[in-house]
């Protein structure tokens, strides 16, 4: 800031909904005007708490006497690419957003973020993996910032908690913000704006006070979040003989994944259901071995148990109404909208299930029953909407009769065809383990591409049928890579489609 009395500096200030940053760009404001400032403050509130952030442009310089004549300071209501003086972003999604349009420069732009992710919409609707991988952001803002100050802030958010109202992250933002020491104000002008809030003021100056810490150079909280219950303490008793056995009869390096498996399937279905997996895996495991595995960490039985964890626990309306109906999920909320411990909360889900999905949890003649009525009449054939208050009795009462269906899922129509599916696809693993053990990692890979409910399930199974069938294809561990890779590259199939029509010989083809 020691140019300020030449030019205005300009703060940009980024944060999601619920994130408070209305109330970090306040506690801004009072801090420079308490300090001589003359501030302009202005703010686009974004389209949604995930697809857009709100953004908040301060711009100030030193207050001075008005002179009698001269012209006069002209202040923009938006900031400009390159003209940024300091970003303070809540999110590191946001800090890169920033950085893709130019706000942040290598000569002028001091950046001030949270490292943690909250994935935006497009991640979660993709294919495939669609994450943007944060350390690459941050290695970007430190490369291209004039400098970079960030970590954690929502796991300190969240060790700094001393009341019932909690902390939020842009205490410590506005702490870390302190501590680094950009603008030339004192740490109790901060604490003072703080203060002058009045709303959970206790809790804030704790966050505050752990971001100042950090940016200062101290440590972190020693554990970022709440005490999370291991495979272990969760596991119902025969679970627990169940991985105590599987620890035996299975190499160290798969023992992890393997109890992850054991306890999502236990959960899902029950133990006899975990059982199935390490039965289906055993034989995999032999294979593994045979082909000379254990120079590569077992990597074949390894992806495999992944994903056939994540195939025989498919989502449908039992499992759907079950996780919306535990107790951890309504924690998990009360702690997103930082409700209070006297504070009500009412939950509203919004279904929309199809006569397929009701049709996919009852035997195969009740299943064909209902399928051909829907098609008859069109009724519910695109959905049925659904509004239920979970948190009312009646509605979580519904909602709770659905999770308990889970002993109808072995006798459901659904059920049968998904195991089929299985089957085939740990045949052609065993077949091309045989033949080649790249292509049976290939294969392996290619479950990913099934995954949620609904139309999206029912996409992503016809994309894995249609790339099995290559596996005899002349290079298959090149061409199932490439069908695969374009399988997840849209929802819509068209690259997929793409790479079918090609060539055998043309790089990339399918037969």
């Amino acid at each position: 800031m020691a140019d300020q009395a030449k030019r205005l500096y300009s703060v940009l200030i980024s944060a999601l909904g619920g994130e408070g940053g209305g109330v970090l760009s306040k506690w801004f404001i009072d801090l420079a005007e308490s300090q001589g400032q003359s501030v302009q403050y202005t703010y686009i509130p974004g389209v949604a708490q995930r697809t857009g952030a709100t953004t908040y442009y301060i711009e100030m310089c030193p207050r001075a006497e008005p002179a009698p004549q001269g012209p006069r300071r002209v202040r923009a209501l938006m900031p400009c690419p390159g003209d940024v003086d300091l970003l303070l972003a809540t999110e590191i999604l946001e800090a890169g957003r920033a950085l893709q349009t130019g706000y942040v420069t290598r000569e002028r732009t001091e950046v001030i973020g949270s490292t943690h992710r909250i994935y935006a919409v497009v991640e979660k609707a993709a294919m495939g993996d669609g994450r943007v991988q944060h350390e690459q952001i941050v290695e970007a803002l430190r490369a291209h910032a004039k400098r970079f100050v960030g970590f954690d802030m929502a796991a300190c958010a969240r060790a700094s908690r001393a009341g019932e109202s909690g902390g939020a992250i842009n205490a410590v933002l506005f702490g870390a913000l302190a501590g680094s020491g950009i603008l030339p104000f004192p740490k109790d002008a901060y604490e003072a704006a703080i203060r002058g809030g009045a709303v959970a003021v206790d809790d804030n100056l704790a966050g505050f006070e752990l971001g100042y810490v950090i940016a200062k150079g101290g440590d972190g909280p020693a554990r970022t979040s709440r005490p999370a219950a291991t495979a272990e303490t969760k596991a119902a008793p025969s679970v627990a003989v169940l991985a105590g056995k599987m620890e035996n009869a299975y190499p160290p390096a798969l023992h992890d994944i393997l109890r992850h498996g054991i306890v999502k399937l236990a959960d899902y279905q029950g133990a006899a259901y975990a059982q199935r997996y390490l039965e289906r895996l055993d034989g995999i495991l032999k294979l593994d071995s045979a082909a000379g595995g254990g120079e590569r960490g077992f990597a074949l039985t390894r992806e495999s148990a992944r994903w056939l964890a994540r195939l025989m626990a498919y989502d449908d309306i039992i499992r759907v109404a079950d996780l919306k109906t535990r107790a951890s999920r309504f924690e998990r909320v009360n702690d997103e909208v930082k409700a209070g411990a006297r504070q009500i909360v009412r939950v509203t889900d919004f279904l929309k299930p199809s006569m397929a999905e009701f049709a996919s949890i009852v035997p195969a003649p009740l299943a064909r029953l209902l399928l051909g009525f829907s098609e008859r009449t069109g009724f519910a054939a695109k959905g049925f909407p659904l509004s239920l208050k979970t948190t009312s009795v009646f509605g979580f009462m519904l909602m709770r009769a659905a999770a308990k269906l889970k002993f109808l899922r072995p006798r459901s129509d659904r059920f049968r065809r998904e195991q089929q599916a299985i089957d085939t696809w740990l045949a052609a693993l065993a077949a091309a383990a045989g033949r080649d053990y790249d292509l049976a990692l290939e294969v392996a890979a290619c479950a990913r591409l099934v995954k949620g409910y609904g139309p999206t399930h029912c996409r992503g199974a016809q994309n894995f049928e249609t790339v099995l069938r290559h596996i005899d294809a002349p290079d298959a561990v090149r061409t199932i890579r490439a069908l695969r890779q374009a399988a997840l590259a849209d929802d819509e199939g068209k690259a997929l489609r793409g790479q079918l029509a090609r060539p055998s010989g043309a790089p990339g083809g399918a037969t």
